[in-house]
């Protein structure tokens, strides 16, 4: 989930010039991960820096790690994007495994 927060916060930092909001909800459906600045210019898919491999992946990246990526306009000014993660499916308990019951005879120590 950290690379997928850092990625969002990376690009408002970048790609705009004012302050920014990180905004973390935990409930039963999942996470939603919401990045608020104050650029109203939405994000745009980029062709990715083949050069430095640095550059033009972030929000392809986001998309494809995160179960929804949405972008809304903030009344007033700005935008936020917001990236929702499901819970992880629960493991089913663990139950212990049988023992073995040994023959009968004699015990040895070893």
């Amino acid at each position: 989930m950290r690379g997928r927060i850092s990625e969002l916060v990376t690009n408002a930092v970048r790609h705009t010039c004012g302050p920014g909001t990180l905004r973390l909800t935990h409930g039963p459906g999942g996470v939603e991960v919401a990045v608020s600045d104050t650029s109203r210019l939405l994000p745009q898919p980029r062709v990715a820096d083949t050069d430095t491999a640095l550059n033009g992946r972030g929000l392809a990246l986001v998309a494809a790690l995160c179960d929804a990526v949405s972008v809304s306009l903030d009344t007033g000014s700005g935008k936020t994007v917001r990236a929702h993660l499901a819970p992880l499916p629960s493991a089913p308990p663990s139950r212990p495994a049988p023992v073995a019951a040994r023959p009968p005879g004699p015990s040895r120590n070893w």
